[in-house]
């Protein structure tokens, strides 16, 4: 079975208020082994991230405005996820923001991510219903590792 582990960042909290994705990134195992096939982009904005996002990451816009538009992104985007399960922790919010980045390119939600999205965040919340369910708190929590060991880890420039 092929998947697909799906993350991505963004200027702020909400796509109606105009906060777009600015850092996307998968990972391709097959049968629970790495296949080594990735996916790492940084996204142009076109506005600046929201103060309370950017305490979180170290992106700016000096940085982000030397990268493509979503626009640009969308097909390889959709390749990618094309025929796999996608997993993606807090995956309402991911979809969300990548349903409104398409809609604004005139392409529709892509199906998979309505019908085949596993969220590990909803399932350890019912696990642990009072516990922190952040991915750095899951990632400790469960003893994971964020990266698998083939992939290098995209380095962010420092603001």
């Amino acid at each position: 079975m092929r998947e697909v582990i799906l993350d991505s960042y963004t200027t702020g909290l909400q796509p109606p208020d105009g906060h777009p994705i600015d850092e996307e990134g998968g990972v391709e195992p097959f049968n629970r082994k790495w296949t080594g096939r990735h996916r790492h982009l940084y996204v142009n904005p076109v506005r600046d991230t929201d103060p309370r996002a950017s305490t979180m990451r170290s992106l700016n816009m000096a940085f982000l405005s030397g990268h493509p538009p979503f626009k640009d992104a969308v097909v390889h985007e959709l390749h990618f996820v094309q025929g796999a399960d996608v997993i993606s922790h807090n995956a309402s919010f991911d979809t969300r923001f990548l349903d409104a980045e398409r809609q604004k390119v005139g392409q529709g939600p892509v199906p998979q991510y309505r019908h085949s999205i596993h969220d590990p965040w909803l399932v350890a919340g019912e696990m642990h219903p009072a516990k922190r369910m952040f991915l750095d708190a899951f990632v400790e929590r469960y003893g994971l590792s964020t990266c698998p060991p083939t992939i290098p880890r995209p380095v962010s420039p420092l603001v």
